[in-house]
């Protein structure tokens, strides 16, 4: 987690980045691209880029007809390949459901993450500093906790005996 800033409900997703990228500006030399949901579509590329320089990549879903006509192209595939009627449409999906987006589960997976920290499983906090608090709180401990996982590893390797 690079920058955490806790703001109201009722604004929408495109303040809350802006506010964000506002509060980390200057702190992160390196950051060139950053990844969105379609929430953030918009003007919001536009500003970004010409404020910070960075560019801000939106991460689609497939729409339903390209799911429709992906489908078709796999079953083509295999068709000319001999596969059977029962093999050409295994595994073929033709709704949208649930689709993994690329870099999209990172940031459920940092929010799995935080919600098994049980400071941060309700809101208890008042002041929006003191969950931000908690916030880089939660963080660091999972972060020490895999460097101590990785030294101990490293360390076991070491001690053990070498054949031959």
């Amino acid at each position: 987690m690079l920058k955490v800033k806790l703001l109201p409900a009722h604004l929408h997703d495109t303040l809350g980045a802006q506010v964000v990228l506002t509060a980390s500006q200057g702190h992160l030399p390196r950051l060139k691209i950053i990844w969105a949901d379609q929430a953030y579509r918009g003007p919001l590329v536009e500003w970004v880029q010409a404020y910070y320089g960075y560019h801000l990549e939106i991460v689609r879903r497939t729409n339903r007809k390209q799911l429709h006509e992906q489908a078709w192209a796999t079953a083509r595939q295999r068709q000319q390949a001999g596969a059977t009627v029962r093999e050409l449409w295994r595994g073929l999906s033709w709704q949208g459901g649930i689709e993994v987006l690329p870099r999209r589960w990172v940031v459920e997976r940092t929010f799995a993450w935080l919600g098994k920290s049980r400071r941060l499983s309700r809101d208890y906090e008042l002041l929006p500093a003191s969950g931000e608090a908690f916030i880089y709180l939660a963080m660091i401990r999972l972060m020490l906790r895999r460097l101590a996982k990785s030294v101990t590893a490293k360390r076991a390797v070491a001690r053990a005996p070498t054949r031959g």
